[in-house]
């Protein structure tokens, strides 16, 4: 058979590394289908509430920023913890993300309630499209935490090669939230007609049933993980790898919100309609960029068990 220059047959190396990508390429892309279905779904309620929830995107990006940067690092930690076989070490770099977690969410949801209004006048200073915008956020801001969770637990099973079934959390909460978009938006089974607030309640909905269903993965299909309350207890030993490998995330991420924010200032002076194509043209970009997001997510996931293994060909 055919070897390849790092000592591995070209289809055992090609077909382990593609394993990994492509369930976590379409999760990137299912999740970027939900959130164009809710455009679209809101979209048909007028141009008002379609720039409101934009507004309000754009400053919820911002908040989330800091989870993506933790469970970014802490990701790489439960790798690298993996590929040593130190499966206390993930254990505790899963608790301390958790608690991290609720953090974010705690600071996403003091944000909403208290600035929620002044942040989202930021992104329009149109009363009408920042009072969608507040309502939008703070029916997320309250349960935050779902999604961040789900986040967590989804890092968790890449980080222990078990990528399907993070697909499985995605596909899930994305279907739910499909589902449940009009019935709340417009009212459909006898519910009441709810508007841009059906939006944010089906998204929640999703994202906690993910967390939920995350959580009993977890549990039940990843013999190599168990989970327990004594590793919540916060470990400075484990916060400062976290932070040197999140924090640079945090500060390039927050750099090209930056610019979104600097664009999206522009386009207020021409009108609110400028500033909600913004926003679907900001979900369709980042619909084609998921595929590359997803390979890179796989590939520091394989690197980085590979270099707790100490192989470093593999790499």
């Amino acid at each position: 058979m055919k070897r390849d220059f790092l000592g591995l047959s070209d289809k055992a190396f090609y077909q382990k590394v593609f394993a990994v990508c492509l369930p976590i390429m379409l999760q990137q892309l299912l999740s970027t289908a939900m959130y164009m279905v809710d455009t679209i779904m809101i979209g048909g309620l007028g141009d008002i509430e379609l720039a409101g929830v934009g507004a309000a995107n754009q400053l919820a990006y911002l908040l989330d920023i800091c989870l993506f940067g933790i469970t970014g690092g802490g990701s790489v930690f439960m790798a690298q913890y993996f590929g040593k076989k130190d499966l206390p070490g993930v254990r505790r770099t899963l608790g301390l993300c958790i608690v991290l977690s609720g953090g974010c969410a705690v600071l996403f949801l003091a944000v909403a309630q208290g600035f929620g209004g002044f942040c989202v006048r930021l992104f329009s200073d149109e009363a009408a499209v920042a009072a969608r915008g507040v309502e939008y956020l703070t029916i997320c801001a309250l349960l935050c935490q779902g999604m961040y969770l789900q986040f967590v637990f989804e890092r968790l099973l890449q980080a222990t090669g078990r990528a399907t079934q993070t697909m499985i959390i995605q596909t899930t909460g994305a279907v739910i939230n499909i589902i449940l978009d009009p019935v709340f938006i417009h009212g459909w089974l006898g519910l009441p007609r709810m508007g841009i607030a059906g939006a944010a309640v089906a998204t929640v909905i999703g994202q906690c049933t993910g967390a939920c269903l995350g959580l009993y993965l977890n549990l039940r299909r990843n013999p190599d993980i168990r989970l327990s309350l004594r590793y919540l207890r916060p470990n400075p030993k484990v916060i400062g790898p976290i932070l040197s490998v999140g924090v640079p995330s945090i500060v390039m991420n927050g750099i090209g919100s930056v610019m979104n924010f600097g664009i999206n200032q522009i386009l207020q002076g021409f009108n609110e309609i400028a500033t909600g194509v913004f926003g679907i043209y900001f979900k369709l970009q980042s619909f084609f960029f998921m595929p590359l997001f997803g390979i890179n997510n796989a590939t520091i996931s394989i690197i980085a068990y590979n270099y707790g293994a100490r192989k470093p060909k593999q790499i």
